[in-house]
């Protein structure tokens, strides 16, 4: 099974879930807190996005000739 079909099998995986299956918790350890800038704790809105999911190990670069 190659990188791809194991990124679907995964990806039908957390399709099934429901959100009540997933534990969200903000940062519990304070010394994780004092790393981020405060502006980012002020509005904690910004945490939340939806976007899609780069797999870098898949991705090649390649020189132009």
């Amino acid at each position: 099974m190659d990188i791809v079909d194991e990124l679907v099998d995964i990806r039908v995986l957390l399709d099934q879930r429901l959100g009540a299956e997933f534990e969200w918790m903000p940062y519990a350890d304070m010394r994780i807190l004092e790393c981020i800038p405060i502006e980012f704790l002020s509005n904690r809105n910004i945490w939340h996005v939806n976007v899609p999911l780069i797999v870098f190990v898949i991705v090649e670069m390649h020189e132009t000739d």
